[in-house]
Parts: C-alpha cells; sequence; structure tokens
C-alpha cells in the first residue's frame, strides 16, 4: 500500500519537477527557479491530479483479470455455504 502512495506522490511532482527544470534552464539561477507564483502553482497542481488519475485508469485497465478473490456465500440445496477467500 506504501508504494502505491509514494508512486502516486512521485507522478504528481512530475509536473512541478518538469516546470522546475525549465526555469531553471530559462532563467540560469535554480534559487530563482523555486518561487512559484499562483498561476503556475494550481495549473501544476491539476496537471498532476490528471497524471496520477490517467496513471491509475491505465494500470486498471491494462491489468489481468483477477483469478481470486472472495466468493460470497450462497445457499445450495437449502444449506448455507459460507463465503471464502480464494
Amino acid at each position: 500500500m506504501i508504494r502505491a502512495v509514494i508512486d502516486g506522490i512521485l507522478i504528481f511532482l512530475i509536473p512541478f519537477a518538469v516546470w522546475w527544470g525549465v526555469q531553471s534552464w530559462r532563467l540560469k539561477d535554480p534559487k530563482a527557479a523555486m518561487r512559484i507564483e499562483k498561476g503556475p502553482l494550481a495549473w501544476l497542481s491539476i496537471i498532476g491530479l490528471i497524471l496520477c488519475i490517467g496513471t491509475i485508469i491505465a494500470t486498471e485497465m491494462l491489468a489481468a483479470p483477477h483469478q481470486d478473490g472472495y466468493q460470497r456465500a450462497q445457499w445450495k440445496d437449502g444449506k448455507l455455504i459460507p463465503g471464502e477467500a480464494r
């Protein structure tokens, strides 16, 4: 679970890293590139969220279907068969 959280955070930070790299290259001063105004911060956050959501959707769509899982309880021949995890 912690890996999924860390992966999400890193994917979210990609636009910020790209923006910082472009600003550092453009201004030739890494410290000056650390100043973020309100406009870029909002847009970078939106882009980061779109990347996170897109990655989650793509991962789920490309993953193999689950063969195992929880089988719910059933009534069979008048008896209750309890649910089980396979």
